[in-house]
């Protein structure tokens, strides 16, 4: 059985621990300017690949601006740019916000457009501008030097935590992007090696159930890349799915599907898996939203969110019926005690209908 582990939790959690404090924040939010760049695609652009990618920008720029906006009530400023913007113009225009006392954030949205990203690392000159204290999202080095890592790398490294074991097998497949390469020199500090895969190598991808990994995180953003042919045989613990595709069909409601980098039936064959939508996504805003109080606000001294050891809550549902936990919402605030947090644990039962519906006499 494979159990989700719902970022919406997570960031609810975050948000909830912000409001005990709210009367604490004796500034006024209003003021504070929290900037986003993001870049419009060419009308020439039809590769549905990279089209997808500017999909996914407009939904990753909404939830930041629900974040900082609507929860936070800060000024949230979107800078939508042309896609030929060429690099001594951006520049001239992020120095006037690196300038502006009031703006606290500076967010650059990916994907960015070819003219300013034409060869490898131009795209890093470019986050290179951010004002080290502004960065919020660790996109530059000197933002990575005081975070840790980027926001979604610091995310998904938290979830993979929670699934290391003595001798555990870790698999990244996408290791060449900026988010994959962060997790990867997560894991060498922590003294861990795992199997590398470049997104476009689809020999390796295939080896994965060779190398048979207990943590598999896959960071390519490429439409359900990782099949159930290829984890068949694998026993997986975790499953750390960061795909977020943004495809033209239609759910009941009218609503695009998205779909992530691996396949529904792929994903069963792990014992947790974070779902897409609803995995990553929220806990990268949980992560921006404690460096945003840790920044403005030290003295709240807000402890990162993490969640349980996977084996150990592991142990615990296996003394529970499986009707009553699935899926599972779980997270866990450091605060908390371990039965505490599972008394506090959120639980969706499945829904029945009628005829499946248990009779009770009253």
């Amino acid at each position: 059985m494979s159990h989700q582990i719902n970022g919406r939790s997570i960031l609810r959690q975050v948000k909830s621990r912000i409001e005990i404090h709210r009367d604490n924040l004796n500034s006024d939010l209003s003021r504070i300017k929290i900037v986003i760049f993001q870049f419009n695609p060419s009308p020439d652009l039809t590769n549905s690949y990279e089209i997808s990618k500017y999909k996914a920008a407009d939904t990753s720029t909404s939830q930041k601006c629900k974040l900082f906006r609507d929860f936070l009530g800060c000024d949230v400023k979107v800078t939508k740019l042309p896609h030929d913007t060429n690099f001594e113009d951006f520049k001239k225009i992020i120095a006037t916000r690196n300038k502006d006392e009031n703006v606290r954030g500076i967010i650059i949205q990916y994907p960015i457009p070819k003219k300013l990203d034409p060869a490898k690392n131009k795209s890093r000159q470019i986050v290179q501008l951010i004002a080290t204290s502004k960065d919020l999202d660790a996109m530059s080095d000197a933002g990575r030097k005081r975070w840790g890592r980027c926001a979604t790398a610091d995310a998904i490294c938290r979830v993979v935590d929670a699934g290391l074991k003595p001798g555990c097998k870790i698999t990244v497949v996408g290791s060449e992007g900026f988010v994959g390469r962060d997790i990867i020199k997560y894991l060498k500090s922590k003294g861990l090696k795992a199997q590398t895969i470049d997104k476009d190598n689809q020999e390796d991808i295939d080896k994965i159930k060779e190398f048979t990994p207990s943590v598999l995180v896959s960071v390519t953003g490429q439409k359900e890349i990782i099949t159930v042919e290829r984890l068949q045989g694998t026993n997986l613990d975790l499953l750390v799915d960061c795909g977020f595709i943004i495809t033209d069909e239609k759910d009941g409601k009218g609503n695009n599907i998205i779909i992530g980098d691996v396949d529904r039936d792929a994903r069963k064959l792990s014992q947790f898996v974070t779902p897409v939508p609803g995995g990553i996504g929220p806990m990268e805003m949980a992560v921006l939203l404690e460096r945003f109080i840790a920044k403005e606000f030290p003295g709240l001294k807000m402890e990162p969110w993490k969640l349980i050891t996977l084996d150990k809550l592991a142990a615990e549902l296996a003394n529970r019926s499986p009707e009553d936990l699935t899926p599972i919402d779980y997270l866990v605030d450091p605060r908390l005690e371990f039965e505490e947090l599972l008394n506090k644990a959120v639980i969706s039962k499945p829904k029945l209908s009628d005829s499946q519906r248990p009779q009770q006499s009253l």
